[in-house]
């Protein structure tokens, strides 16, 4: 069962979202830090896994652009996993939440391994910068390997 300020959003949250000139029919990216049951490496890890696996056909809604291990280093709650995740715009995030077979799986598998999660929406700008360190990473390796 989805929890409020743990696996959902709180009331209101989507709405000022979609009501917000800042973001309407802007790109938005979702920094999802998550809290497995049962913690890292459990049948929690493993249920969510299988929801992002399911969530293939929402690919026109929403890309998963990054997926890795995490652990707090500042703040008292440990958090398992990241997840950064590209939406066309928060419209987009909407519908998907909306729909049916979201819902489906949302119930049968997010929920039934997530422990809890912080989401965080996200302008354009972070793309810009996550291709600013992606271009710099890439010139290092190649001044460094043509030595």
């Amino acid at each position: 069962m989805a929890v409020v300020g743990r696996t959902a959003p709180h009331r209101g949250a989507v709405a000022a979202l979609l009501e917000d000139p800042e973001w309407a029919g802007k790109p938005l990216w979702m920094l999802n830090l998550l809290s497995f049951k049962g913690g890292h490496g459990g049948e929690g890890e493993a249920s969510y896994a299988r929801y992002l696996e399911a969530q293939g056909d929402n690919e026109a809604e929403r890309r998963l652009v990054m997926k890795g291990h995490c652990r707090t280093l500042i703040g008292t709650k440990e958090y398992h996993q990241m997840t950064l995740v590209a939406y066309p715009s928060p419209e987009a995030f909407a519908r998907m939440g909306k729909s049916d077979a979201y819902a489906a799986r949302n119930q049968e598998l997010r929920l039934a391994g997530l422990a809890e999660q912080v989401s965080h929406s996200l302008t354009r700008s972070l793309e810009l910068m996550l291709l600013h360190m992606c271009a710099h990473s890439a010139a290092r390796l190649h001044s460094t390997s043509s030595r």
